[in-house]
């Protein structure tokens, strides 16, 4: 397993929908991957449980799900710090706090609703 990328190993499954459209070109389809990887394999996902398929829903499927949670006073300076680098974000901490308490948290708006 060594020999094999973490990221071939275990698809983050929508990291293809989060990347911008001049990047996403040279990125392989990571739905695709998912699908196409041989059982048993990893998938990791930010989606809540509802949007998972709805054979997992129905208990049709019976896929083993690891649920890990964070502190929400963590997330919030991890998005803080992600939206500062990445997305060009230039309010204050103070301000980033208060749109978060409000629910934003960008790709998985609203927060409190999705978490």
């Amino acid at each position: 397993s060594k020999k094999v990328d973490l990221d071939d190993r275990m698809i983050f499954l929508e990291f293809i929908a989060i990347m911008k459209d001049s990047a996403a070109k040279h990125i392989p389809n990571s739905i695709e991957r998912a699908a196409n990887m041989p059982s048993p394999r990893v998938i990791k996902t930010h989606l809540p449980f509802t949007m998972l398929p709805k054979q997992i829903l129905t208990k049709e499927k019976k896929p083993k799900i690891i649920h890990v949670a964070r502190d929400s006073k963590d997330v919030c300076v991890s998005q803080f710090h992600h939206w500062r680098l990445l997305e060009g974000f230039t309010g204050s901490f103070e301000l980033w706090s208060q749109i978060f308490a409000d629910g934003y948290s960008g790709y998985y708006a609203p927060y409190w609703k999705t978490c």
